[in-house]
């Protein structure tokens, strides 16, 4: 197939990733950091508001469960169906619809009176917020220039960690403030949402996708609105109705062992980040730390400052190595925290920061990496398949930790935590691939 170029009147051309940076940049960047704001704070708040919700709604212990695995198991059941829908249909319109579907959830959280009407909104929070998770990072990937892919994506988890550190501390003031204070908390989350659902609605489909969908006049068309004085040229690639190559296929081994490693690192990192998010008040009591909210607001303090520095790091060190090493130091940081060795507060709160820092640098990850570890054709799809595959496991694993913790303690769930990060690890040394110099077309 031949590439594909707009007019021949232009001034320059170049390829769409190579474009210079002009104000659609700015804004479909802007409205991928507000969805990411607004995921971190949905997942935070929860956990900030969690004991005096459980007080308030009188909540047994599988209901404090199903409160703070609602929505993941909601993530689960949205990236199954999202995933591929992303990919036929488009990003922008599963976009707008999560970002609106979250507003109207996050109003009604605020209105419950019992802990099954909680555990279904936000179940159905979930489910809004899996279109930021499965095709988020493809609308900014295929938005971004080259020179500057690995930091946009990066500064995903930096915005993500945002919204996380503000639910907490608004969670922290709101419920200090009166019995309704966790009410206000949740509700709060809709605010981000609606400013973020209209700004997308102004944007357009991402160029890269209707190209990909054999649409690439209307991808042009975008494109010479927006960037008038370029001559844009689109690589040659698959189109639907010429098949897609074996290589690209979501059967394909390359494609099914790149499935597991997303699988197996999504586990490594979410796993460890829901459990202590989701149960950080309990988790830091159980230790011994005499003023929990003061430890959470040091831990979601060093939540940020980790997202800063994978930023930072992630266009300096390889993706593989830069994975591998951070398994094994939260593995290690947790393992020492969970020994039972007597250490003293201080030095609890230290190695919790480790963990945090460590843990949360690392998570920039799941938005560079995945999005350079498949094509554009199957991207969609390739991660909703993983996400949908690892929320499960995730959200079950959440929902049981309340009532492991009482049969064998919170030390011997953060040792298990401890080993499989470590196993993680070793996996990504054995099966990961390098992606940094990947192309926007293909790994």
């Amino acid at each position: 197939m031949n590439e594909v170029s707009g007019h021949e009147g232009a001034e320059v051309s170049c390829s769409f990733e190579h474009l210079p940076a002009g104000r659609l940049h700015y804004l479909a960047a802007i409205s991928v950091f507000g969805g990411v704001v607004s995921d971190g704070y949905a997942i935070g708040s929860i956990g900030a508001v969690l004991p005096t919700a459980t007080t308030a709604l009188g909540a047994s212990v599988w209901d404090v469960g199903a409160m703070g695995s609602g929505t993941l198991f909601g993530l689960f059941s949205g990236s199954v169906i999202i995933g591929a829908a992303a990919d036929r249909f488009g990003r922008k319109p599963l976009l707008c619809l999560g970002m609106a579907l979250a507003m109207l959830v996050s109003l009604l959280q605020g209105m419950v009176t019992s802990s099954f009407e909680l555990v279904i909104l936000r179940y159905l929070l979930g489910v809004s917020l899996a279109a930021d998770y499965v095709a988020g990072s493809c609308y900014q990937i295929e938005f971004a220039r080259a020179s500057n892919r690995g930091h946009l994506l990066g500064a995903m988890m930096l915005f993500w960690s945002f919204g996380f550190a503000f639910a907490f501390q608004a969670g922290y003031l709101l419920c200090s403030g009166g019995p309704d204070g966790w009410r206000w908390c949740l509700m709060l989350g809709a605010l981000p949402a609606g400013a973020t659902c209209a700004l997308r609605a102004w944007l357009p489909e991402s160029p890269v996708w209707l190209h990909a969908r054999a649409r690439t006049e209307a991808a042009l068309r975008i494109v010479k609105r927006h960037f008038p004085r370029h001559d844009v040229i689109f690589p040659a690639m698959p189109r639907p109705d010429e098949g897609i190559v074996v290589n690209n296929s979501l059967l394909s081994p390359k494609i099914r062992r790149r499935l597991m490693v997303a699988i197996v690192i999504l586990l490594g990192q979410l796993v460890p980040y829901f459990l202590v998010g989701t149960f950080l008040l309990n988790i830091l009591a159980e230790l011994g730390i005499r003023s929990p909210y003061i430890g959470g607001l040091i831990y979601t303090f060093f939540v940020v400052v980790g997202s800063v520095l994978g930023f930072f790091i992630v266009e300096r060190m390889s993706r593989r190595r830069f994975l591998i090493l951070t398994f094994l130091v939260c593995g290690m940081s947790l393992c020492l925290m969970s020994s039972g060795i007597p250490f003293t507060p201080v030095v609890l709160l230290a190695l919790f920061s480790v963990f945090a820092l460590t843990l949360s640098a690392a998570s920039c990850m799941q938005y560079v990496y995945f999005a350079e570890l498949f094509p554009v054709v199957i991207r969609a799809s390739a991660q909703g398949m993983a996400q949908s595959t690892s929320r499960i496991c995730v959200s079950l694993t959440t929902f049981g930790i309340p009532y492991i913790s009482q049969l064998v303690g919170i030390n011997h769930v953060l040792q298990m935590t401890a080993v499989w990060l470590t196993a993680a690890g070793l996996i990504c040394w054995a099966y990961a691939p390098e992606t940094r110099d990947a192309t926007l077309r293909a790994s």
